[in-house]
């Protein structure tokens, strides 16, 4: 119980002190992004990381607690078949948040197919991560999906130093920047999937239908609540950008950071 109680209190402050780190790493690239990209620059990037971002809440929907809950009954075996639902999720809101972007459903959306691309691809890698949680989880070792978040921010903002700072005559643009979050997010995912295979955790994507279904079913009116309260979240800058200038955009999407991180 006295062991317990101890872990319980290391994973406590180790999560606070990675939360605060991690908000400290993004606020920093933020300012930076803001002040090379400029107003209207920062308004393109705003509006497209807007958009991901509702659909990183999509490969959510509450899954990890209906899976942990079924892990009572079952093994790790289980994982690789989770791994495969949430990785098929995210292709499916990949391909979902290109054909949004594309048609501009939430305004039009100004940067190319490329980079609409690569940072759609961030919601694979996000979805990974999350996934990986579960196994943190259960073994009460919260701390190291932390690790692994802080150490994606972390070469995220060294990589758009590198970009701003180092390379000569380079001009940063918001194309560029989701290319950045895009590989912060992949990294961030690579090393939660290094963590726990190094806990003998197997990491294959597989097909299991009724795993599937069972989780799906169970977790759609959480998942619901959590889709509805990040698109209340950004709604402010999707009516932006439909009638607004993408300097406008900007300027709100930098408060909003502002306030984000207090």
């Amino acid at each position: 119980m006295r062991l317990f109680a101890n872990k319980l209190i290391v994973n406590t402050i180790v999560q606070i002190a990675g939360r605060l780190a991690g908000a400290v790493l993004v606020f920093v690239a933020t300012l930076i992004l803001a002040s090379k990209l400029g107003s209207d620059e920062f308004g393109v990037y705003t509006h497209t990381v807007s958009l991901l971002t509702l659909f990183y809440s999509m490969t959510d929907l509450g899954m990890n607690t209906v899976f942990l809950h079924l892990m009572r009954h079952t093994t790790l075996s289980r994982f690789s078949p989770f791994l495969g639902l949430r990785v098929s999720l995210g292709v499916l809101l990949m391909a979902l948040a290109i054909a949004v972007g594309r048609l501009g459903v939430f305004g039009p959306l100004a940067i190319g197919w490329v980079s609409l691309i690569v940072g759609a691809f961030s919601i694979i890698s996000y979805a990974i991560f999350l996934t990986t949680g579960v196994i943190f989880q259960w073994i009460r070792r919260l701390d190291l999906q932390v690790a692994s978040q802080t150490v994606g921010n972390l070469i995220g903002l060294l990589l758009l130093i590198f970009v701003v700072y180092v390379l000569p005559k380079s001009h940063l643009s918001g194309e560029q920047a989701i290319v950045i979050l895009a590989l912060s997010s992949f990294i961030t995912a690579l090393f939660s999937l290094r963590l726990i295979r190094l806990r003998g955790v197997e990491t294959r994507v597989q097909i299991n239908i009724e795993l599937w279904k069972k989780i799906m079913f169970q977790s759609g009116l959480l998942g619901f609540a959590l889709v509805c309260n990040n698109f209340y979240m950004r709604m402010g800058i999707f009516s932006l950008n439909s009638s607004h200038t993408s300097i406008e955009v900007g300027e709100y999407g930098l408060a909003f950071k502002f306030f984000e991180f207090a």
